[in-house]
């Protein structure tokens, strides 16, 4: 069964900039070698691995994935945007092949006590022979309120 999330909201939307800070940009292509990976186009990072153990993420970065590959795992990204400038993850390259991951647990993307994030355009899958809990995107706050979440144009 697929799901499109044409627009999630979660909490307040997005305000002016009001002073615009450094961003980071780390490009994922899972089928690229690891080898001397730094998150740059020309070396993107090769697994969703990098960008859960990575530093974690902030106002106005970005988290894009190749278009037209795969990534195994679960996308579980730290840190928090603001509401002038949220962390989006989504696609980069040429064509219009939205980049997929395919989780191998129980969540395909889990944002836990984050913040200010968008997610759009990607395909999310999680087979499963319905023995257990499988979610496309897992968003949890735990004792703490969680803001300006958005779900645009993806495939669950």
């Amino acid at each position: 069964m697929v799901a499109t999330a044409a627009a999630v909201l979660i909490g307040s939307a997005a305000g002016q900039v009001d002073g615009a800070t450094a961003s980071t940009i780390r490009h994922v292509d899972c089928q690229a070698a690891s080898s001397g990976a730094d998150g740059s186009t020309q070396h993107p990072f090769a697994s969703l691995a990098a960008i859960n153990s990575g530093p974690a993420l902030g106002p106005g970065d970005r988290v894009l994935l190749k278009r037209g590959t795969y990534c195994d795992g679960t996308l579980a990204p730290v840190g928090a945007g603001s509401e002038a400038q949220p962390v989006t993850i989504g696609p980069y390259g040429e064509g219009s092949e939205r980049p997929k991951i395919t989780a191998t647990g129980e969540d395909a993307v889990r944002l836990e006590n984050t913040s200010h994030f968008t997610l759009t355009d990607l395909e999310l899958t999680n087979p499963g022979d319905g023995s257990s809990r499988r979610r496309g995107v897992h968003l949890l706050a735990t004792g703490q309120t969680v803001a300006g979440i958005v779900l645009s144009n993806l495939d669950i």
